[in-house]
């Protein structure tokens, strides 16, 4: 054969995969296309070691692609390191057997496709884990089977496909810890038992979309210390969870029902800061059917801090949790005002009666400073009334009038008294000067001159 022909050829392989992709979409084009081998004859194989029932598969950091086979044999563990870029085909451990642990670990770029750590064997085996694993590229379908234990640990996580991990193990446990994960699609873990799902110490630097988690049943959940950014509603969808536990985390944003689940124990939702909290962001969490307990199921929400963003004419809202828990709330913080004319509209059984003494607002006058609600209530939400000053200013005005009036009578009555002082009296005269006046008065005759 030529050099021409097999170029063509070449080109062929090349394309083919491309073309078949664009007609039947990305997932059929997964599925029908685990034959074709070409992208793994273009890397070269890494050598696995038997050692002391294992196999260890160490690429000693050397600067190439290359492609981890499937493995034959019958040893207790698998380990892969130092690898800088390394891919791993379909049904690596399909014909292991007695296998116990496989771990990655020191690897720069792990690549794992549909079915690369799928394992069928009944009796399953006890911990997957990848361990300073810097790129995790997840694809579909890419982890399941019969595993007790699947551990990602100081690791970063480029993306999680639909389906990408899944166990048969009803007591599996999946722990992300000291973690990095870019991206998690849309029902990336769905539809099956475990015992634990423990999330710590992790970093989630996109949104986390509706249904990541969906139909899952876990006696133990465990959030703690993990940043989020938008979490979308049913992020977190749980069929149920005996406990439930989500403490130290930081939200930019949380949607209403973010967490949805049947709670058959207990929940503790301690110290987080949600960030932008709707006020139906736990009304998800129910007490399952399962609890008969003559007793409420206690929820308890301790040293949290929401904030809720409000349109124009919009008052701050309580959040809505289920009256079926005994409700425990201690210092959960509103980074609002409170709206206080809604004052007269509290009953003793509204959600800021009851828990008027640990639920705290901003105050207006010092934003700085938070108050609870019982105290905004009796100082900031105090109305001021102004009848004392509208009855004590018409007093005084009454009694300055009444002063003024009797002033002005005083003055009168006065200048009056001293009209009468000022009457002039005629001059006295003698009994012979006045008996002259009579006459001529007496008859008629014009005054002369005395």
């Amino acid at each position: 054969m030529g050099k021409r022909q097999i170029t063509l050829i070449l080109k062929y392989f090349l394309i083919f995969p491309q073309i078949i992709q664009i007609i039947y979409g990305y997932e059929e084009f997964g599925q029908r296309l685990d034959y074709i081998s070409l992208p793994y004859k273009e890397t070269k194989n890494i050598t696995c070691v038997a050692h002391d029932a294992s196999f260890i598969c160490d690429c000693h950091n050397v600067d190439e692609n290359l492609f981890l086979p499937q493995l034959d044999g019958n040893v207790f563990q698998v380990l892969v390191r130092n690898c800088e870029s390394i891919e791993v085909g379909p049904y690596l451990l399909e014909n292991v057997q007695g296998l116990r642990t496989v771990t990655f670990q020191n690897i720069r770029d792990l690549k794992l496709n549909q079915n690369s750590l799928a394992y069928q064997s009944i009796n399953g085996y006890r911990r997957l884990t990848f361990d300073q694993v810097q790129t995790i590229e997840i694809n579909s379908h890419a982890i399941s089977g019969n595993i007790e234990e699947i551990i990602f640990q100081s690791s970063g996580i480029q993306n999680i496909q639909p389906y990408g991990i899944t166990t048969k193990s009803s007591n599996g446990i999946i722990k992300f810890d000291s973690t990095y994960i870019d991206v998690i699609d849309r029902h990336a873990f769905k539809k099956f038992t475990m015992e634990q799902l423990i999330i710590t110490n992790t970093v989630l630097t996109s949104n986390l979309p509706s249904q990541s988690f969906y139909e899952i049943k876990t006696q133990q959940l465990l959030i703690q210390n993990v940043t989020f950014k938008e979490v979308y509603f049913n992020a977190f969808h749980f069929e149920e969870i005996s406990m439930a536990v989500i403490r130290d985390n930081n939200f930019i944003k949380v949607n209403s029902d973010w967490i949805s689940a049947g709670i058959k124990s207990g929940v503790i939702i301690e110290n987080n800061n949600f960030g932008e909290t709707n006020r139906l962001a736990f009304a998800g969490l129910y007490q399952h059917k399962d609890y008969v307990k003559s007793t409420k199921m206690e929820l308890r929400l301790n040293e949290n801090i929401i904030r809720q963003v409000l349109n124009y004419n919009e008052d701050v809202q309580p959040l809505k949790l289920d009256d079926n828990f005994n409700i425990m709330i201690r210092n959960l913080t509103y980074l609002n005002n409170f709206p206080c004319h809604i004052k007269d509209k509290l009953d003793k059984n509204s959600f800021y009666k009851i828990f008027s003494d640990t639920v705290y607002f901003q105050s207006k006058t010092e934003p700085i400073k938070l108050q609870s609600v019982r105290r905004i209530l009796e100082t900031e939400c105090e109305e001021i009334s102004y009848l004392p000053y509208i009855i004590g200013g018409s007093v005084a005005l009454i009694i300055l009038l009444i002063l003024i009036t009797a002033l002005i009578i005083w003055y009168i009555m006065r200048k009056r008294a001293a009209q009468k002082l000022n009457i002039n009296n005629p001059e006295p005269r003698t009994y012979e000067e006045t008996q002259i006046v009579l006459k001529v008065e007496n008859a008629g005759l014009l005054k002369t001159d005395l």
